[in-house]
């Protein structure tokens, strides 16, 4: 029972691994995607200086849990020696002592590392102060960040990573964000390519990924398959080539960059439908707002709006209702500019 709960208060942070800390960073970066943003880093409800590391030699603390230690060996000793592993297990000791030993929980996370890892012990110690003096960083210099230009504040945060954790260890740790900051170098390159038809983009595209996440490609994919097409989708040359086609060739084509992101045929099939379903949503609308604006044209007070509810009414049914909240608003959800592959 003593066991489980351990692994319960872990497990909370065990899918965000070093999400608070990493991919924080990287949106003050201005470097997260369209369909994942996060939150700035979660800063600690205690004092962000480094803790004074134990001496060298020195036995764990007595309160050190032994189901703890067991779990920690279990989880990370696999891998330990890799400092994304490290701080991932950094970043949820944190979590797990600040909520279990809010007074003294940077000793007691430094017993932890030193009863479960003693032989790597100081390089553990090591990447959790200088963490911690990132954070500190962060924080210190939040409004200043907040000024730069995106491109000036990402050079800002990689120097300072770089001056605290080393070239190498910083590139691992933020991986992720160097990936995704070169998938969007190669979306914009692949934007002004004048004259490449949008399967020869797609193809451009799929070939960036390959170069950048290598044999790891088909495992990106498969975890962020929709953000990936969504990119693509989002690029204002697609777009433009989208919408000079007709309604078969544009289905079509939306069709093929679906499919050459790995989608199955049933999952092409339920895109199929959902584009048709689309297109009769988006000329309903058009109907409805021309209609609309002839009664514009006629009449006027109380009488514009019961003919245009009862316009909205023929065209929406139930929907009429939230339709005429939003018109009210000032938000005419027709008269928005129609996004092929997203609405």
């Amino acid at each position: 029972m003593y066991t489980t709960r351990i692994l319960l208060i872990l497990g909370l942070v065990a899918a965000t691994g070093v999400v608070f800390f990493i991919r924080g960073s990287a949106d003050e970066a201005g470097q997260s995607s369209s369909s994942a943003r996060a939150d700035a880093p979660e800063r600690s409800r205690t004092d962000t200086t480094a803790p004074a590391l134990a001496t060298p030699g020195a036995q764990p603390a007595a309160s050190t849990d032994a189901e703890l230690i067991e779990h920690l060996q279990a989880e990370y000793g696999a891998s330990i020696e890799h400092p994304l592993v490290q701080m991932r297990m950094i970043e949820k000791l944190i979590r797990y002592f600040q909520e279990r030993q809010p007074d003294g929980w940077e000793q007691a996370l430094l017993a932890a590392v030193r009863a479960a890892f003693p032989e790597l012990y100081d390089q553990i110690a090591e990447l959790f102060r200088d963490r911690l003096e990132y954070e500190k960083w962060m924080k210190e210099n939040q409004a200043r960040m907040s000024a730069m230009p995106s491109d000036a504040r990402y050079e800002a945060l990689r120097q300072r990573r770089e001056e605290l954790f080393g070239q190498e260890v910083a590139d691992e740790l933020w991986a992720s964000e160097l990936k995704n900051r070169a998938i969007g170098e190669a979306l914009a390159t692949i934007d002004t390519q004048e004259g490449a038809s949008v399967t020869d983009k797609l193809a451009m595209y799929r070939e960036s990924l390959a170069d950048i996440h290598g044999d790891n490609v088909d495992s990106f994919l498969e975890r962020h398959r929709h953000q990936a097409m969504t990119h693509f989708f989002d690029l204002s040359s697609v777009q433009q080539a989208l919408s000079g086609m007709g309604v078969d060739q544009r289905r079509q084509t939306m069709r093929e960059i679906r499919k050459g992101m790995g989608l199955d045929e049933e999952a092409l099939t339920r895109w199929d439908t959902l584009d048709q379903n689309r297109d009769q949503r988006w000329d309903q609308g058009a109907r409805y707002m021309a209609e609309r604006a002839a009664l514009a044209g006629t009449y006027s007070g109380d009488e514009l709006e019961q003919r245009v509810h009862e316009l909205r009414v023929r065209y929406f049914g139930d929907e009429a209702e939230t339709i005429r909240s939003e018109e009210q608003g000032g938000f005419f959800r027709f008269e928005r500019e129609r996004q092929y592959g997203r609405n």
